[in-house]
């Protein structure tokens, strides 16, 4: 018998050991544009609202060892932004602020950018295609991973709007 996980299944946060909550909030909140919805001693809850659930807590251990590559734990977390234009906002936001990229893919379902937090965690940004543009392959859904065309995702969007924080229906995406 096949378990399948239900379709609504979502993950409702993350928590993240840093060794700076001064920096890992600049990253998340500052540049990113998560709110904090409230600080307890070394730990700071962020949402994309400002409000409860929190997507993200950060909790500062000075002790904490840098994410390295090849080490068990985390690979990346996945923030899943509602479209291309809610995206591209954040995109230019990191970009104007010269933060340094480590990727930019087509999924074919989702398009995506990958970049570090200030501890080496890996952080994806990413958008989903609409469903009914994904191709099925014999039950499947077919996925690659392809360059990003990053026209494709900045071209509608009006940067005389400015910046207005990340998107309130951000939430932590995955795929199963």
């Amino acid at each position: 018998m096949e378990m399948k996980i239900p379709d609504n299944t979502k993950i409702q946060s993350i928590d993240l050991r840093i060794r700076n909550l001064d920096n890992s909030l600049n990253f998340y909140s500052y540049l990113l544009g998560l709110k904090e919805i409230e600080r307890i001693g070394s730990s700071s809850f962020l949402s994309a609202t400002g409000n409860l659930p929190y997507l993200i807590k950060l909790t500062e251990d000075k002790n904490a060892e840098p994410n390295r590559n090849g080490a068990a734990g985390l690979f990346h977390l996945a923030l899943r932004f509602r479209g291309r234009k809610e995206l591209a906002s954040v995109f230019m936001r990191l970009f104007d602020n010269k933060v340094k990229f480590q990727g930019f893919s087509d999924h074919l379902v989702s398009e995506a950018i990958y970049l570090s937090d200030p501890d080496g965690n890996g952080v994806e940004l990413y958008a989903d295609k609409p469903a009914d543009t994904w191709i099925w392959k014999y039950g499947e859904i077919q996925m690659d991973t392809l360059s990003l065309d990053l026209s494709i995702i900045t071209r509608k969007l009006d940067r005389s709007e400015g910046w207005h924080g990340i998107d309130p229906d951000t939430d932590l995406g995955m795929f199963i």
